[in-house]
């Protein structure tokens, strides 16, 4: 078989199991095999729910096939993302870097990152003559494609101790992310069901869901917001933002619901709220420093009612409790003729 024309290196075929997604993946190297009438046209999101194993997962090209999960041995295919979908995640990664430039952070945005997930025994407990005979099935790993992920990639050290197909897992299960963003589209119940218990068992401490909830074709509903979890005891403990709500996101502070949910420029967008957060800061330093001159005014005028109470024959103590209580009394009304 000729490979000079292959998306991706060649295999032994020792790596080549006998998968249907191994078979049609072996066609894509091999125009004349993709022919063959019982294999499926090679399309966007022909190997939905195709067995498959890590090996093949890892290599498969997106560009024939489109982006998929690998979720229990079955490819899960990713539905293709409309222009509100690539607007919201353009306008987060700008986000990202103007609150980010020029300060020195481990931290790093990625897109459609390989996120891997040791699946529970407890879910998916089934008797082991089932998975004998398959590999795929057996494999305790969920690889995770979330649209957007903060985290601290793998030093060079690190990558260089792991395989190079794995090298393409960009936060394996021993160094999970920071944070995920799933902006729904078509498979939003996946992100607002499926994908919560997984990220839960990758200890992914945030996970923020823009919910576009666009319309089903046979309803009319339409509610749009923002859901923001925190990782708690195991489970996510969840606030929604409406539209109109302002909501404070890791990474990414203070936005408007409306801003996330149907962005314009995200440029525009992204410096609005950088300079909104500096003058915010910028008045929470002046309110501090007028609080700390009130302060000092303060002591210094009850250091010149002391000087001027002993002037006229008041006796005045440097503690308020060594006065006795007709003398605290005759000092305060001294102090409001004063």
């Amino acid at each position: 078989m000729d490979h000079s024309s292959a998306p991706y290196p060649p295999r032994s075929p020792s790596t080549i199991t006998s998968s249907p997604t191994s078979t049609q993946l072996s066609a894509s190297q091999n125009p004349a095999a993709a022919q063959l009438p019982h294999l499926p046209p090679l399309r966007l999101g022909s190997l939905h729910l195709n067995k498959c194993s890590f090996e093949d997962f890892l290599y498969l090209p997106t560009s024939i096939f489109g982006r998929y999960e690998l979720e229990h041995g079955l490819l899960i295919a990713r539905p293709m993302a409309n222009t509100v979908h690539d607007r919201v995640i353009m306008m987060l990664l700008t986000i990202f870097s103007e609150r980010f430039r020029g300060k020195n952070t481990t931290k790093r945005i990625f897109t459609a990152p390989v996120v891997v997930v040791h699946r529970k025994s407890s879910r998916t407990d089934q008797p082991q003559e089932q998975h004998s005979s398959d590999s795929s099935q057996s494999d305790p790993r969920i690889h995770l494609e979330p649209d957007v992920a903060i985290g601290v990639p793998l030093t060079a050290e690190q990558s260089a101790r792991v395989s190079p197909r794995s090298q393409q897992v960009t936060f394996p299960v021993s160094n999970p992310p920071n944070l995920v963003v799933e902006v729904t589209s078509h498979n939003r119940e996946r992100d607002l069901v499926e994908k919560k218990d997984y990220y839960a068992w990758a200890r992914i401490v945030w996970y923020i869901i823009v919910d576009l909830d666009l319309p089903h074709r046979h309803t009319s509903t339409f509610h749009p917001c923002v859901h923001v979890g925190k990782l708690r005891n195991g489970s996510y403990k969840w606030r929604i933002y409406d539209p109109g709500q302002e909501c404070q996101i890791p990474f990414f502070g203070k936005q408007y619901v409306d801003d996330l949910l149907n962005p314009i420029d995200a440029k525009l967008i992204a410096e609005k709220n950088v300079r909104k957060e500096k003058n915010t800061r910028a008045q929470l330093v002046q309110r501090a420093s007028a609080a700390e001159t009130r302060k000092r005014k303060h002591k210094e005028r009850a250091r010149k009612y002391k000087e001027w109470a002993r002037s006229h024959g008041a006796v005045v103590s440097d503690s308020s409790s060594a006065q006795s209580s007709p003398e605290r009394d005759r000092s305060r009304n001294r102090a409001r003729r004063y």
